[in-house]
């Protein structure tokens, strides 16, 4: 822990210590007709804390979870672009080769991955 994380951890106990001396009063909380719930002040303070930093944590879990989501698709549409690019690097290699079938299975397996593929339709057109 560092130095400055221990003192706002100081500075906070502090706070609620003196919140806990001057609201030493009860609070009366009407859970239905026949329920009443009474708690002392700080016991609501700290219950109020406490239900903020669980949804501040649950936000962040799922903005973390959205970043996460976001970063897998885009790295798997890179690997599909150089796989596709890797394949239309061989097939152009195999026309000029005058190897006109491996040519054109490897441009099929291009159009079967991405259909509308400009390059490898007009290569496979050739």
């Amino acid at each position: 822990m560092t130095k400055f994380t221990g003192l706002l951890v100081l500075i906070f106990v502090a706070g609620l210590a003196y919140l806990a001396l001057m609201n030493q009063g009860v609070v009366t909380l009407k859970l239905s007709a026949t329920h009443v719930l009474e708690l002392p002040t700080i016991a609501l303070i700290l219950f109020s804390i406490v239900i903020g930093a669980l949804s501040m944590l649950f936000v962040g879990a799922v903005r973390d979870a959205r970043r996460y989501y976001e970063t897998w698709q885009s790295h798997r549409q890179q690997k599909k672009y150089q796989r596709i690019q890797e394949s239309y690097s061989k097939g152009l290699d195999a026309f000029f080769a005058t190897r006109y079938d491996e040519a054109t299975e490897l441009f099929n397996r291009i159009l079967e991955e991405e259909p509308n593929n400009v390059n490898a339709l007009l290569r496979r057109g050739d």
